[in-house]
This record gives structure tokens, sequence and C-alpha cells, in this order.
């Protein structure tokens, strides 16, 4: 069973408009394991700040809050589309153990294009992940899975692709943040000893 919260529709993800170019997030260990895209960066389950910049110059500071759990950083599978090749993952231990991701957004509060690829080359038997407004607290997207399987992947509407599909057919979704700051939080309130992992996201500001 998948459940979604939030609103759909698809949206460009280009920087125009005067806007910040902002790359998106590949989640990994290893930062040589795959080639990332001109538009995109690495995570290697590093820790807020951390500040990097893709190969065509597009800049983030972003990392998680405090370390991950479990397998953290993972290196998958080097075939894969470079987005999904790996995730960054924390074991669903309980009520306070989720693991909260910051990327900050440098013009502030406005509409953005939210990219993402829930899910990592091994399937889970129970996954959790939420969209968080600048707040930390108030959820602007919230993914639950139940069973999500080996190379399967949800994107940012929660339609649910290959390792294959997810690369040429995910959609961004437009949801409105209310500050400078965007958060990926992972994780379960309750104790199922799966992981949660996130193989990519992206936020780019569009109005």
């Amino acid at each position: 069973m998948l459940a979604m919260a939030g609103m759909m529709m698809g949206v460009a993800t280009g920087g125009g408009g005067g806007f910040t170019s902002l790359p998106g997030i590949d989640f990994r260990h290893t930062a040589a394991y795959v080639t990332d895209g001109a538009d995109d960066t690495y995570c290697l389950a590093e820790l807020y700040p951390t500040t990097r910049a893709s190969s065509g110059g597009r800049s983030a500071t972003f990392g998680w809050q405090s370390a991950l759990t479990g397998d953290a950083g993972q290196d998958l599978n080097a075939t894969y589309d470079p987005r999904i090749a790996g995730a960054n993952s924390c074991t669903n231990s309980g009520a306070g153990t989720a693991r909260v991701f910051q990327l900050d957004l440098p013009d502030g509060a406005g509409t953005y294009a939210v990219e993402l690829a829930f899910g990592a080359y091994s399937g889970q038997a129970a996954c959790h992940l939420d969209i968080l407004d600048s707040d930390g607290t108030t959820a602007l997207l919230t993914f639950d899975s139940t069973a999500l399987g080996g190379s399967m992947y949800l994107d940012a509407n929660n339609t649910l692709y290959t390792n294959t599909t997810w690369p040429t057919s995910e959609t961004p979704k437009s949801v409105t943040v209310s500050g400078s700051h965007i958060y990926v939080r992972i994780g379960g309130a309750t104790s199922e000893g799966a992981q949660s992992p996130v193989a990519y996201f992206k936020a780019q500001r569009t109005a």
C-alpha cells in the first residue's frame, strides 16, 4: 500500500526566471563510484553543512543533521542511471530515530519543483519518507510503502517505476516552501528493522 499527501502537478525544473539553478543530489557512498550528470552532485551521507558543486557549476549547501544509522551511504549498482546508482538510508528503529537531510534554498520562500527517487537496488519491507517545509515539521509530501521491491523507485508524484523506467519517466511535483530550507526526513516511528532509502532529491524554484 502506498500513500502520499500533497497536490499533483507536473512542472518544469530549469532554473529560469532569474532563480538560482540548484543541482540535484545523488546519494551514495563513494564519490567516484559513478559520474554524475552535469547538473547533479553527490552526497556521501555527509553532515550539514556540506557545500559542493556539479560539474556544470551548480552549487548547493546540504547534509544530514545527524549521522545516519544502518547502511548509511550505499554504492548499489554502477550500471544504473547515476541518480539512482546508490542511496543514503537509515534503519526504522522507532520514535526519535528518523534522520533529516537539509538543503539550503538561496532564493527563499516560493514555489519549487521537487524531484525524488525513493527506493534502492535492494528491496525493503517498510519505508518512510517526508519532504518537510522550512519549519522542519510541516510535511509537504509524505510517502509510506509497506513493500518497496528491489530496483523500484517512487518519484515525487508517488508513481512507482523500475530502475530502467524512472530515469526517463519520473516527473517533478510543485510544492510551496515558506523559507530558505527544505528537508527530507527518512525513517519510521515504529521499530521495523527495515531501511528507508533515498537515492535522489532535487528542489528548484520556479515561481
